[in-house]
């Protein structure tokens, strides 16, 4: 019965090793602010909320990918890694671009502007 019980700690632990990564442990790609710096104050602001919006909505898909990962590894299916890389670089490029415009707007912008 022990044996057993490790063994499905071991699979557990190794079914885990291969699930999509949780979104906040994306770290975000390198994005120049420079690419902001002609944007007016209140569009970067509008681009920023939009950003936003769109990594909220890639990190909810990232998380139920992980979900289904979870349960394909605990049912020895076949996992969805291709679909998981692509959701990784657009998390991680998001929060790049909402980095690179937080820093542009902090530097240049104003409330009154």
């Amino acid at each position: 019965m022990r044996k057993l019980r490790t063994f499905s700690v071991i699979l557990f632990t190794i079914s885990l090793s291969g699930c999509a990564a949780s979104p906040s442990s994306i770290p975000p790609a390198f994005v120049p602010k420079s690419q902001y710096a002609k944007v007016d104050c209140n569009e970067l602001r509008t681009e920023m909320r939009a950003e936003q919006e769109r990594l909220y909505a890639l990190s909810k898909e990232q998380s139920r990918a992980r979900k289904r990962d979870i349960a394909a590894n605990i049912l020895l299916v076949p996992d969805t890694a291709e679909t998981n890389h692509a959701l990784w670089n657009d998390i991680a490029l998001s929060k790049g671009k909402i980095a690179a415009m937080d820093v542009e707007l902090t530097v240049r912008c104003t409330d009154s502007s």
